[in-house]
């Protein structure tokens, strides 16, 4: 219950210090149940710091769409008729006042930025890192760790970037692609639901489209690289990251 999840995250939070903050809402993330899980993400983006939050929140990420070896939230299973879970999942994960969005926001306006594995981006992506070019989108999210021959092994992207390219993913992903006995329609699934909303607020058919929060951080560093699709890699400014896969979340 709600109850019990505030409980174990009070005593948990007892024991911690900035640097181990991860530790305590990956053992929260291990409640038996979703709606558990989702309310120990509430309950942190309320009351950690956005330091601390900007070290979880790959953690997060992985936890809800299970990446990295982590199980999921199981969004392409959960449905409005069959799981009482739903409504709280929607709205924690939906745009624009969705907590998860509200701190992405907050991450964003900071400048964070977050590793994503080269390995997960769409085939030709790969094939074009592989060869030297850099496609236009990627033109100031390539860092190369070992110089200039190397083929990157992440991109790094902004909070908003991340979440989208991890849900992205999940249509892909190994651990997705499963028979489904539990929603008849396409349109049952939470994963369906969430691609509506997004589009809604993104892309709307009437008004404007929405403000993005976005640090200055592309704008200060663009003189250093100007994209093409036949552009070779460059390495790019340093910048502040985080690599989930190399963490001990799971």
């Amino acid at each position: 219950t709600k109850s019990e999840v505030s409980e174990m995250l009070s005593a948990l939070q007892q024991g911690r210090s900035g640097s181990h903050s991860s530790t305590w809402l990956q053992s929260a993330l291990q409640s038996p149940s979703v709606e558990q899980r989702c309310e120990a993400v509430r309950q942190a983006i309320g009351s950690m710091s956005i330091k601390e939050l900007h070290q979880c929140y790959p953690l997060i990420l992985s936890n809800v769409f299970g990446f990295d070896r982590c199980s999921g939230w199981a969004l392409g299973l959960l449905n409005a008729r069959l799981h009482r879970e739903f409504p709280s999942l929607l709205s924690l994960l939906s745009p624009p006042n969705g907590e998860l969005f509200q701190l992405i926001n907050k991450l964003d306006c900071r400048g964070f930025r977050y590793q994503f594995p080269t390995e997960c981006l769409p085939g030709p992506t790969q094939r074009s890192l592989r060869e030297g070019l850099v496609p236009a989108f990627y033109g100031n999210k390539v860092q190369l760790p070992f110089g200039m021959d190397s083929t990157p092994t992440h991109v790094l992207l902004s909070a908003l970037e991340c979440y989208f390219f991890h849900f992205a993913y999940f249509l892909v992903a190994d651990s997705t692609m499963c028979p489904n006995q539990q929603w008849t329609t396409i349109g049952d699934s939470l994963y369906t639901h969430l691609l509506d909303n997004f589009l809604a607020h993104y892309f709307p058919l009437q008004g404007t489209l929405p403000l993005l929060h976005l640090h200055n951080h592309h704008s200060s560093h663009s003189s250093h690289f100007t994209p093409t699709h036949s552009s070779h890699i460059t390495p790019s400014p340093s910048q502040t990251y985080l690599n989930p896969s190399s963490s001990s979340f799971g």
